[in-house]
């Protein structure tokens, strides 16, 4: 989308090296090439394991390209998770890092289904895919679109709160409808410059940061991790205007003892993941002089389903009302409305609600109740956690 309207603005800045969104497009479709030259055709699934890098972008934007699907996988993950969501998936490649290639390595003769394990780094073993050889070997004429709104694009597992991780099935339609209602509302514009050091293979980093890098044609200025000093002190060397993170880093961000950064270019800090400490929210105001903006979401909704306003009145503690487009209830265990007050499940309706659970028609039938996805609470209706509708 960018890369036709703006092809020579910086899309991606990381340690010192600047990606256009040309670039970024050239490097992907070069990559979507070698994929379906491996045999990856449409709707084959494939594993990111990597941490931030413009390598995942690529290789995340090239799998969609041929028609594939995202699997993006938290590096935190060992012998066990790994085994589980590649098989689950049923992944035929993986795209890894030289430094997790050897968790790869571990379940690699447990993988039922893997064909190839593409390496991104310079040095790659023998058995094993050179990321960056691949691409050089095709070229970047256009690759044509294989994809509508309504087909996968990303499996995201989830924590695994109720048992094994599910992977929740996110179309097309599911992060466009998202990402340009927040654009929208939080104000997104092309001439933002954003922070970003949430991982990529969360749907936090992935379905808001990248995809909006994509969608409003923004910068983003990509570090691998984070590290409260390090970005403080680029958000005030590249003038950044919007931050988005968890509440351990903004925690982490109070306790920083240079004060000396100038961090007033920031137009826009959210928060979500987690509930934010009222505490915190407070110091955070009074050492920065601005308010976060507080929202909340999970996976299977692509990923946001309410928010505090940009403009406007901010309430401390509170996730804000339903993000245009999107119907909130909380429900009791009988899937009945609850008054004000009560305690309940969120039910949520909306074009961001995910497909269903991979391979799980069980849980998937479970979860949907007349288009409602419920989230496992509790919550208070009525309470300023989140709104209470009724249609």
């Amino acid at each position: 989308m960018s890369a036709k309207r703006i092809p020579t603005k910086v899309a991606l800045k990381w340690n010192g090296r600047d990606y256009t969104f040309g670039e970024l497009d050239s490097l992907s479709t070069k990559f979507a090439k070698a994929l379906s030259s491996m045999g990856i055709k449409k709707g084959d699934r494939v594993c990111i394991f990597m941490q931030n890098s413009p390598e995942f972008a690529i290789a995340h934007f090239g799998i969609l390209k041929c028609g594939a699907v995202t699997v993006p996988l938290n590096v935190m993950y060992r012998r066990r998770e790994l085994k589980h969501m590649i098989n689950d998936s049923m992944a035929s490649a993986i795209v890894t890092s030289g430094a997790n290639l050897q968790f790869v390595q571990e379940v690699l003769n447990e993988l039922k289904t893997v064909k190839e394990v593409i390496v991104t780094s310079e040095s790659v073993p023998d058995g094993f895919v050179p990321f960056h050889k691949i691409i050089n070997d095709f070229d970047d004429t256009p690759f044509p679109s294989m994809n509508s709104e309504e087909e996968l694009a990303v499996i995201c597992y989830t924590s695994g709160t109720t048992g094994l991780s599910k992977g929740a099935m996110l179309t097309y339609r599911n992060f466009l409808s998202n990402i340009g209602t927040l654009a929208e509302i939080w104000e997104l514009k092309q001439d933002d410059k954003v922070m970003m050091a949430l991982p990529m293979f969360h749907i936090h980093g992935l379905g808001i940061v990248i995809h909006g890098m994509a969608y409003c044609g923004y910068t983003v200025v990509l570090h691998e991790r984070f590290d409260a000093a390090k970005v403080l002190e680029e958000i005030s060397r590249e003038r950044c205007t919007v931050f988005m993170g968890v509440p351990t880093m903004y925690i982490k961000l109070l306790e920083e003892k240079n004060v000396s950064y100038d961090v007033s270019s920031v137009r826009l800090w959210t928060v979500g993941s987690a509930p934010m400490p009222i505490e915190a929210f407070n110091k955070f105001k009074e050492k920065f002089g601005v308010e976060i903006l507080e929202r909340y979401g999970m996976t299977e909704t692509a990923p946001v389903i309410a928010s505090n306003p940009y403009r406007g009145r901010r309430k401390p503690g509170s996730v804000g009302p339903a993000i245009p487009g999107v119907e909130i209830e909380i429900l009791d265990d009988d899937g009945k409305v609850l008054p004000p007050g009560e305690v309940g499940e969120i039910a949520v309706r909306g074009p961001n609600v995910m497909k269903g659970y991979w391979n799980r028609p069980v849980e998937t039938e479970e979860a949907f109740s007349e288009g409602m996805v419920p989230h496992w609470g509790p919550w208070e209706a009525g309470r300023g956690r989140l709104p209470h509708h009724r249609w």
